[in-house]
């Protein structure tokens, strides 16, 4: 789209400037040049407050790096990632400069960038024309909106989103090559098999490209992840597949707010109302452009029509597991979905050019638009106001305080609840009481409650795992140990108190304000045998 032309024509230099300067395609390379440095800029400075879950796939990258191998523990073959091609890119990094963490939020940065640039491409193949520069404004935003916590916490989100949204548009311009993209999606986060399955089924029942190439280039993108993961670890499933429907068993209701935007469970009263008419408008949004339509041969055969029915369908699909699934549905889980439920409203938005679907989109988008505004606070200065400022705070205090214990005791095997954070500062041995890295944890679950955990999300340091390996070291918020200290086996150990957060983070939050409720304190238990090693001249605990 180009803007009013000015009178008059000049040679050379000055028709060149003239031309530069009245030109929309330069103007908009200009704004989104600026918008890049602006979202690398915000991923940086949040840096010191990623969150526990990214710090697992740190500790395989560097692991892979290392040893050759992508295991949580050297020599342990159990998925502990859930994403093989993130685990080789972050690897890649990590052997390129290692342990710099400010290297890879610029590099996801990047990754959620093209991921966004491929959603404004697929957007314009579906519209059959180009944007104006509203329309695209509008979807640059709603696409971050859905994307940014999982962007921001380097997590793989934002590359399985890039590549199915990439996918998606390559198979509205009916290119089998689509596939690789769609297959590549399936491998970075596993949930996206559905959108490849969905793509299949459509392309084989209009026929609309030919099936045999289709079907080598998904093999092409999926296949090197598979046969890595089945050389590694026997299987496809990521340990946390299986772990967490076993840790954790919410209520059907607990398990349905979680697919909700976290901005609605905290800034929103009249809770079952509001969870309710979201879920209700999230639905709606997804589904009634195809609903408008006037359906026909030619209808079903429309490319555009075809994207808009694989994501609402396969959006709603996942959504609906997640809740069947009754466990906790982490924040960079939600892009997943909720990308795939705002593309036929946007695509139905762009095709129909009324105001209307604009409105139901900007009333869907508002909690997300909520967070979003919050990180770009944080990143000026406040980190208190990014949503996930109190994990973030509490994950880097857990890896400093972690890394100290690795200094002393550089040989123990340290057990604990919560493997991220704690496994990239202390590089020894992990000992985990939630079965994401060690498998036999899980046979000590169900926990009872009130006995042994708070509820049926809670995921602490069994007490039978604990008297049975005996560990060294053992490291969690002290909510994950209420039942160790009250045992007899507390007498074993040598108790340290650390504070939940860094002295400068704590001075930033509000007093009233804690991770969770019935959270004060870092507690680190350490053997006797091993603390009298360590101090020997004295048998005082600190």
């Amino acid at each position: 789209m180009k803007g009013p032309a000015r009178s008059g024509s000049y040679a050379g230099f000055e028709e060149f400037t003239r031309r530069l300067a009245s030109s929309w395609r330069w103007q908009s390379a200009a704004f989104g040049l600026v918008g890049l440095l602006a979202w690398v800029a915000l991923h940086a400075a949040l840096v010191p407050y990623l969150v526990e879950d990214s710090y697992i796939h740190f500790r395989v990258a560097e692991n892979l790096v290392e040893t050759g191998n992508p295991y949580f523990n050297t020599g342990e073959a159990v998925k502990t990632s859930s994403s093989t091609p993130w685990t080789w890119l972050l690897a890649l990094l990590f052997w390129f400069s290692p342990r710099n963490l400010s290297l890879l939020a610029v590099f996801s940065a990047l990754v959620s960038a093209a991921g966004a640039a491929a959603w404004l491409v697929l957007l314009r193949s579906t519209a059959s024309r180009k944007l104006l520069w509203w329309e695209a404004l509008i979807a640059l935003v709603a696409y971050l909106s859905v994307v940014q916590s999982a962007s921001i916490a380097t997590m793989e989100t934002g590359l399985a989103l890039a590549f199915a949204t990439a996918g998606l548009a390559a198979f509205v311009q009916r290119k089998p090559w689509a596939f690789c993209l769609l297959g590549l999606a399936a491998a970075t986060r596993l949930e996206f098999g559905a959108l490849l399955v969905s793509s299949a089924v459509v392309t084989l029942a209009t026929r609309a490209m030919p099936y045999r190439a289709c079907l080598l280039w998904a093999l092409a993108g999926s296949m090197p992840s598979a046969l890595f993961d089945l050389i590694q670890y026997h299987t496809l499933v990521p340990q946390a597949a299986l772990a967490k429907p076993i840790i954790h068993r919410l209520s059907w209701v607990g398990s349905f707010s979680l697919l909700l935007p976290e901005a609605i469970l905290a800034e929103f009263y009249y809770h079952a109302l509001v969870y309710a008419a979201y879920a209700t408008l999230y639905v709606l949004v997804a589904t009634l452009p195809l609903l408008r339509l006037t359906w026909s041969r030619d209808t079903v055969r429309d490319p555009a029509v075809q994207v808009m029915a694989i994501a609402a369908i396969t959006g709603l699909a996942i959504a609906v597991t997640y809740a069947a699934a009754r466990s906790i549905i982490f924040p960079w889980y939600r892009p997943l979905y909720f990308g795939l439920l705002f593309l036929p409203a946007l695509i139905g938005a762009i095709r129909s050019r009324k105001l209307e679907p604009y409105l139901w989109l900007a009333a869907a988008l508002l909690p997300l638009l909520y967070d979003l505004g919050g990180s770009v606070i944080a990143a000026c200065g406040r980190p208190e106001a990014a949503r996930h400022f109190l994990e973030g705070a509490r994950a880097r205090q857990t890896s400093e305080v972690a890394a100290e214990l690795y200094r002393e005791y550089p040989h123990a095997t340290l057990m604990t609840s919560e493997i991220g954070a704690v496994g990239f500062g202390f590089r020894g041995r992990i000992q985990d009481g939630a079965g994401l890295a060690s498998p036999e944890a899980l046979r000590y679950y169900p926990l009872p409650v009130p006995a042994e955990r708070y509820d049926t999300a809670d995921a602490p340091v069994p007490l039978r795992y604990l008297k049975d390996r005996r560990p060294g070291l053992v490291m969690a918020v002290d909510r994950h140990l209420d039942a160790v200290l009250s045992d007899p086996v507390r007498a074993e150990y040598v108790h340290v108190r650390r504070g939940l957060y860094s002295p400068s983070d704590d001075a930033r939050r509000p007093s009233e304000t804690l991770l969770w409720d019935s959270i004060r304190s870092l507690d680190v238990l350490i053997r006797r045998d091993l603390w009298l090693t360590r101090h020997h001249e004295t048998s005082e605990e600190p």
